[in-house]
């Protein structure tokens, strides 16, 4: 199986875009009970490059459900980010459309839930809906504010979930002042999916200061050794941006690790 990142026509919207660069791309592996898949990639796109028009021909090319072209529409104007990507699991392909949402982070917003992405996921055989996930970010919240809400999110019932949390956190905050990282809430309309994203870019951290952490956690959830000592070998110098996990829309429990692609 080649890499999603060299048969996606999203990748192929990359390579045509010319002078709409992107400004950046993350991969990512994600963990459940006897499951990884790395199949995994993200491109991100200064929003200010593109027109309404220009937006939507690329979601149409991707096959984007026209109830998510009507949302894109609403939400374009108030975006700065745009952010295109694609996953493989065991059941679909799914293509991935991302808006981020510029936030005021002055005082009276710290520990705020604010709206700073939204998302739309389908299936990139049929064009089927999947999900449209709303991330809210925490705003600057000091370090006790976070360890709080990962314990409300992850609750008792998940304690490799918790533990993993609470160890990269620990990690990040000895590096960076909390505030610089990001919390976010995550769930999905009509959806039991419940979940957190900790953005730790700003600490400087790479996969491979986490990686008997990494190790662990695959252990715990029965992942085979060989094939994640392989994946952790290959991106261990690649730095670490997001640790995220919780409840899936399947109902799930999944850990998903994001790191950015700089070779």
């Amino acid at each position: 199986m080649r890499p999603i990142r060299e048969l996606s026509p999203i990748a192929a919207l990359v390579r045509e875009a010319g002078s709409l660069a992107y400004d950046g791309a993350e991969s990512s592996f994600k963990l459940s009970a006897g499951s990884l898949q790395e199949n995994r990639i993200l491109y991100g796109f200064r929003k200010e490059n593109f027109s309404v028009k220009l937006a939507r021909e690329w979601a149409v090319r991707l096959g984007m459900p026209e109830i998510y072209l009507q949302m894109m529409n609403q939400n374009f104007a108030a975006a700065n980010y745009i952010y295109l990507g694609a996953e493989e699991d065991s059941v679909c392909t799914k293509w991935k459309w991302y808006f981020e949402f510029p936030v005021f982070t002055g005082s009276n917003q710290i520990g705020r839930p604010v709206l700073m992405y939204l998302g739309w996921k389908w299936n990139a055989q049929n064009g089927a809906p999947i999900a449209v996930t709303h991330y809210h970010w925490r705003v600057a919240m000091p370090l006790p504010g976070m360890y709080a809400a990962i314990q409300e999110i992850c609750g008792e019932d998940h304690p490799v979930l918790l533990s993993s949390a609470f160890k990269v956190l620990e990690l990040a905050s000895r590096r960076v002042n909390a505030e610089k990282l990001i919390f976010l809430h995550v769930n999905e309309q009509n959806s039991p999916r419940q979940s957190f994203d900790l953005n730790v870019y700003a600490s400087g951290l790479t996969v491979g200061d986490t990686e008997g952490l990494l190790q662990t956690i695959a252990s715990q959830m029965t992942i085979p050794k060989s094939a994640f000592n392989k994946l952790l070998l290959r991106i261990k110098r690649q730095p670490l941006g997001h640790l995220a996990g919780g409840i899936d829309r399947a109902r799930n429990l999944f850990i998903t690790v994001y790191y950015e692609i700089n070779d």
